[in-house]
């Protein structure tokens, strides 16, 4: 659709606004979302859209839409550029979206902000070679003024035209931008990827869970340089990994974690780290998560790869399959404490593997719980990622407390058998150490059930001032029974 200008006879029309929809008007890349969301939907007719490339790209667009389509209503707008483009509708003017995407999404985007006069493709065919976008807009619309807000060189700025009495081909002196004074005073910014957002991206705050790593060590007395060296070195390594998957598993979750009230905030979601920067992130922390697994030994390497596997299947598959998503992560969890005693060359005994997987499971039902009493709780209909209803949570609450329990009485039988008794001079000591589980797990599912936990049950206990005395406590009486 082309843009035409219409004159009264009496006084000029008004000034034209274009916003452009990349980087603009929204704060992402909408055709890198289409080829992701494309990917994780039908993963071979993403990759045949590539052969459409050969005819443009628009037509690469038009046909990666067509299986990877975005909603319109679930995009990080940019607030202060929406505002500016109702204000300039408000004043009469006409409005129109400039975008390099099919039609399609102008379509859409259109559709939903119900601003628009029409849409300009940088696509269409008509572009000159060597054209500018500004170069674009003057040839179209004159150079007796227009207001173009878009992207210039990774910052926003509002474009203006001006007039000029010369040649009028010299479009470089016709259009200037706004000075960076002028365009903070008109409100026109957008977000910066600092150092915390890219840390809130590789989940930092997660990490203390990759402190499984250093169960056997702590439970084997275990304290020699090189144990303490390549445990710490493990460590390092499953964050790195980690880190990697939470990007993927981000970039698999974009729509529903937009739909959310809380995850809308995590950074591609929002549009404040692009989502073709978090791909690019993807191998760097992979790889070197890999290089220093192989470093710290080849059977450790192996355990690593293997949870990468089952995460990867799990930011894929198994987390939309009912109940397997939370034996996925229970094991993910145990995997953690195979890998430390793996690393370090520290024998883990079936009473440890026990005791992991019925706590892990009981904290993963507990998270699935949360995630849905947060639904509840504002409103918003059952999980579209997730093969669970609302209506389940009774039944993943009694699951929880059941498999929690179950890992306190793994505890107490421990602490009968002759294993403690070879590890311990003061065994006894250690069975005050289950009333204090009883407590504390049975804390965490009424704190839950009053939707006094809003986050992953793991972080909320590293948060939580009671949480973290009570393994101050666990942790001295353990101390005491050595």
């Amino acid at each position: 659709m082309s843009a035409e200008l219409s004159m009264h006879h009496d006084r000029p029309a008004p000034t034209p606004f274009i916003v452009d929809l990349d980087n603009a008007l929204t704060f992402t890349n909408i055709a890198a979302e289409s080829f992701v969301v494309a990917l994780v939907r039908a993963p071979l007719e993403a990759l045949r859209s590539l052969g459409a490339l050969l005819r443009g790209n628009g037509a690469f667009e038009e046909r990666l839409s067509a299986v990877g389509a975005v909603d319109a209503t679930l995009l990080p707008y940019n607030r202060t550029v929406v505002e500016a483009t109702r204000r300039a509708a408000a004043e009469g003017r006409p409005v129109y979206l400039l975008s390099a995407r099919g039609e399609r999404y102008a379509r859409a985007v259109a559709a939903h902000l119900d601003l628009l006069a029409g849409w300009i493709s940088w696509n269409d065919g008509s572009v000159r070679p060597g054209e500018s976008r500004i170069d674009r807009l003057v040839r179209q619309f004159g150079h007796e003024g227009f207001d173009y807000i878009g992207d210039d060189r990774g910052r926003l700025a509002i474009w203006r035209s001006v007039p000029h009495s010369g040649d009028p081909s010299a479009t470089g002196e016709i259009v200037q931008p706004l000075t960076p004074a002028e365009a903070e005073s008109g409100d026109i910014k957008r977000p910066r990827a600092s150092l915390k957002t890219w840390m809130r991206l590789i989940r930092v705050h997660q990490y203390a869970k990759n402190g499984l790593v250093l169960v056997p060590v702590l439970t084997g007395h275990a304290f020699a340089l090189d144990q303490l060296t390549a445990a710490f070195m493990a460590l390092v390594s499953f964050c790195l990994v980690a880190s990697s998957v939470y990007i993927v598993n981000d970039i698999v979750d974009l729509e529903a974690d937009r739909a959310h009230p809380t995850k809308r905030r995590r950074p591609i979601a929002s549009g404040e780290i692009p989502i073709l920067h978090g791909l690019m992130a993807v191998p760097v922390l992979l790889g070197a998560g890999i290089g220093l697994a192989a470093v710290v030994s080849v059977p450790f390497l192996l355990v690593l790869l293997g949870y990468l596997a089952v995460t990867t299947a799990y930011s894929f598959y198994l987390k939309r399959r009912l109940l397997i998503d939370v034996v996925a992560l229970a094991g993910l969890y145990t995997l953690r404490v195979i890998a430390g005693s793996v690393a370090t060359e520290v024998g883990m005994s079936e009473w440890l593997l026990g005791f992991s997987m019925f706590l892990f499971m009981s904290l993963a039902l507990v998270k699935r719980y949360t995630e849905l009493g947060t639904r509840e709780s504002a409103g918003l209909p059952d999980p579209k990622n997730r093969n669970y209803r609302i209506a389940d949570m009774p039944m993943l609450g009694s699951l929880a407390a059941a498999s929690g329990f179950s890992a306190v009485v793994v505890f107490g039988l421990y602490l009968s058998s002759d294993a403690v008794r070879d590890s311990y001079s003061r065994p006894y000591v250690l069975w005050l150490a289950c009333p204090i589980l009883m407590y504390w797990i049975g804390r965490v599912l009424i704190m839950a059930q009053r939707r006094d936990i809003h986050d992953d049950p793991i972080v909320f206990a590293l948060k939580d001032r009671i949480s973290v005395l009570a393994l101050i406590v666990l942790s001295s009486l353990v101390l005491a029974a050595i």
